[in-house]
């Protein structure tokens, strides 16, 4: 359950996509929301050769604009069913501003675009969430605007995607993504694309050392299915509807976009890295390259060194060798 969201905001209808979904997720979990917008000082060149300055006048009529937008964001949303909203600006390089205040403020949920234009158009929430995605502590949802005002209603939230690996630290993002999706009377679809390690050539004619033998691709694919079956199941007995899915691709980015697409995945939910073995894919080089180009909202977290949550510790996972 949540008790404390954080939406990060810089002043454009961009960024206030996130608050959609973070309103929903507070007013379903009865959690505080922190909606804060970083400062950036504002600096002047008196003339053409002059150093730059900082005009105290202009930034603070800058703050003062700024309190105003966080004070007109947040006024509506106690009517909306929100329990507390507390609004903040703060000072700071950006992503780290952020991440110490999530830190301090002890939130368990941040939800934000992946873009947005501020108040005096900077433009900064595309290069913050990337590095966010590597600081925060804390599971991130990202809804990526696809247009003004136009980012998919929380209601339309049914069906979570969660790619697993085989390793404990992927699995980890199984309780995280679980409790995001349970709020939302979601159901949850967990995938694995199995790669192939490709033939090995040797230097010489017509030599070719093959895969480990001729039935290694459904060997793979059979323990991969049983892996998947074994989380299912567990999930299935906390009341959870799952159905999962084995595929073997060469680019598991694509399977999983596709796949998402194919079966009508509101959200996909990963950690940012994970470990197996020859024909692993790494969850952090995924994660990357999804943030970049998924259509629908993800919800990301960085596990900890050696991070089990409850859920899934008594959980004996079987990497794919």
């Amino acid at each position: 359950m949540y008790r404390s969201l954080l939406v990060p905001l810089d002043g454009s209808s961009f960024a206030e996509q996130a608050l959609p979904m973070a309103v929903e997720i507070a007013v379903r979990s009865g959690a505080t929301l922190h909606l804060v917008l970083v400062h950036n000082s504002i600096a002047v060149v008196p003339g053409p050769g002059e150093p730059v300055v900082l005009d105290p006048a202009v930034d603070d009529a800058s703050r003062r604009q700024e309190e105003e937008y966080l004070a007109s964001v947040s006024r509506p949303l106690t009517g909306q069913g929100v329990r507390q909203v507390v609004t903040r600006l703060l000072d700071g390089p950006t992503a780290e501003t952020i991440a110490t205040y999530a830190r301090a403020s002890v939130i368990d949920l941040v939800v934000l675009t992946t873009h947005g234009r501020g108040i005096l158009s900077r433009f900064w929430i595309g290069s913050v969430a990337d590095r966010l995605v590597r600081q925060l502590e804390q599971p991130i949802l990202l809804v990526r605007p696809q247009a003004a005002r136009g980012a998919p209603s929380p209601a339309m939230i049914r069906r979570v995607l969660v790619p697993l690996d085989g390793s404990p630290l992927a699995a980890a993002m199984i309780e995280p993504a679980t409790s995001f999706g349970e709020l939302l009377g979601a159901e949850f679809m967990l995938y694995r694309a199995v790669v192939l390690p490709p033939p090995v050539w040797l230097p010489l004619p017509g030599v070719i050392i093959p895969p480990e033998d001729a039935g290694t691709p459904t060997k793979l694919e059979l323990e991969a299915t049983r892996y998947l079956h074994q989380v299912a199941q567990q999930l299935r007995l906390k009341g959870l509807t799952v159905e999962t899915a084995v595929e073997v691709a060469p680019d598991p980015v694509a399977a999983i976009a596709a796949h998402a697409e194919r079966h009508g995945a509101d959200v996909i939910a990963l950690a940012t890295h994970g470990y197996g073995g020859a024909t692993r894919f790494l969850l952090g080089s995924v994660a990357d390259k999804l943030l970049r180009t998924a259509t629908v909202p993800l919800l990301v977290w960085r596990p900890g060194v050696g991070a089990e949550p409850g859920a899934v510790r008594s959980m004996e996972f079987a990497a794919v060798p």
